[in-house]
């Protein structure tokens, strides 16, 4: 049996033949020791450890990054901060903490489907992640999903222009917490014109892709159209009670001819129309007073009907004194002085509104005073050059029981001889009506 000295001195034999070439078996010294492929170094050294260790390189080591693999999480990447990358991507998310939020920022060159998707990384969903994907632009959230992907994981498509959007990833509830895969892919989207609707993405398609027909260029159903069969016209909704689109003058909510509304939501002739959803009416000539000491007084409608003129403007003259410079206290300049002036009176029967407005030709300008009649800027209560249809005025005046106003219709035009006619419609309304088109 040898001693314990005898073996220390063999061993040491044994390490010197090795450091000179020979090997008998001695390990090398642990500093030069090559690494295995993969093995972590530091603290955690071998598998799962931390620092650089298991998995650094492409393809190296058990669950290294490589090709098909995601991304590891990412720290401090919020919609403040995103982290930026470049779709298709697949990113790890790592929800740490209650209320944790991941996020990603990239950018698309054209009109597109964005899909992003989370999953376990294998088809499946974590059974106990519920998670949210959130999209962002300008920082306004645009879209989201809760459960549209496997189980309680999230599948969000949006179809998007060109710019740059941020994806966000966080659980449903602050107690979903773990780690789950997003995959971040662009599609290409629907073919707007080709008559055929994607339901997904795509409100209507009547065969091209040229708005102001009821379809526009992104096949979404403009207001105040109906597009029911694909490949086909869409259609105008007359009758709804409201003016959508060019094409509609008037809508007194019906579509019975000769009520001076058409059945196509044209003004018929010799009718005038006022507020969307009210009836029309035929003008009566109203001999309107030239000052505001001697107005044409006239009786309001009652609530919700119309009470139609036609005011002559050629042989008026400019007799109400101290009109501004039309609407020149309230950022304009037209009408005013040296226009031809047109006064009329009323006392209120209500409280609530009255919507007074005139329609071109010509072109004018509509002031309302409460109380008294004329004078400097300030004493203009409203004002109003091209509120109506066309170049016509519009005021909608808010009137008290028992109080009288003075609504004068200037002309625009300096020139007295080239003015003609002007239809003036005056209705009534418990509530502010809706602004005209």
């Amino acid at each position: 049996m040898k001693s314990l000295s005898a073996v220390r001195a063999l061993s040491l034999s044994m390490c010197l033949f090795a450091l000179l070439g020979l090997t008998l078996g001695c390990d090398p010294p642990p500093a030069d020791r090559e690494r295995p492929a993969g093995e972590g170094e530091g603290e955690g050294e071998g598998e799962g450890g931390e620092g650089e260790g298991e998995g650094e390189g492409e393809g190296e080591g058990e669950g290294g990054e490589g090709e098909g693999e995601p991304e590891p999480d990412l720290d401090g990447n919020t919609l403040a901060t995103p982290a930026a990358i470049s779709p298709p991507a697949t990113q790890s998310v790592e929800l740490g903490t209650a209320g944790d939020q991941d996020c990603f920022s990239f950018t698309i060159t054209s009109r597109q489907v964005i899909v992003a998707e989370t999953s376990d990384g294998a088809g499946g969903c974590p059974a106990d992640l519920d998670t949210v994907i959130e999209l962002f632009a300008a920082g306004e959230e645009i879209d989201a999903d809760d459960d549209g992907g496997e189980g309680v994981c999230s599948l969000l498509a949006s179809l998007q222009d060109a710019g740059t959007y941020v994806v966000c990833v966080r659980g449903f509830a602050n107690d979903d917490v773990g780690t789950v895969q997003l995959e971040l892919r662009l599609d290409v989207p629907p073919v707007c014109g080709d008559s055929v609707v994607d339901e997904n993405f795509e409100e209507c398609d009547d065969g091209d892709a040229e708005g102001g027909d009821g379809c526009d260029e992104n096949c979404e159903v403009e207001s105040g159209f109906a597009c029911d069969t694909p490949g086909q016209d869409c259609v105008l909704e007359c009758g709804n009670g409201r003016i959508d689109g060019f094409l509609e003058q008037c809508d007194d909510g019906g579509v019975a001819p000769g009520d001076g509304c058409s059945a196509t939501c044209t003004i018929e002739e010799g009718f005038v129309c006022g507020e969307p959803g009210t009836r029309c009416a035929q003008p009566s000539v109203l001999a309107a007073g030239q000052s505001c000491a001697a107005p044409s007084a006239i009786t309001l409608p009652a609530i919700g009907t119309t009470l139609a003129h036609t005011i002559d403007l050629s042989t008026a003259t400019d007799d109400v004194a101290g009109i501004p410079e039309g609407c020149l206290a309230f950022g304009t300049n037209d009408g005013g002085e040296g226009r031809v002036d047109r006064v009329i009176s009323f006392v209120a029967n209500l409280t609530g509104f009255v919507v007074v407005q005139t329609a071109s030709p010509p072109d004018t300008v509509v002031y309302a005073y409460e109380g008294t009649c004329g004078g400097a800027p300030a004493a203009v209560e409203l004002c109003d050059d091209d509120g109506g249809p066309g170049t016509g005025g519009r005021v909608v005046i808010p009137v008290s029981n028992g109080t009288t106003y003075f609504v004068v219709i200037d002309s625009f035009s300096a020139t007295p001889t080239t003015e003609t006619a002007t239809p003036l419609i005056i209705q009534t309304f418990n509530q502010n009506p809706t602004p005209a088109p």
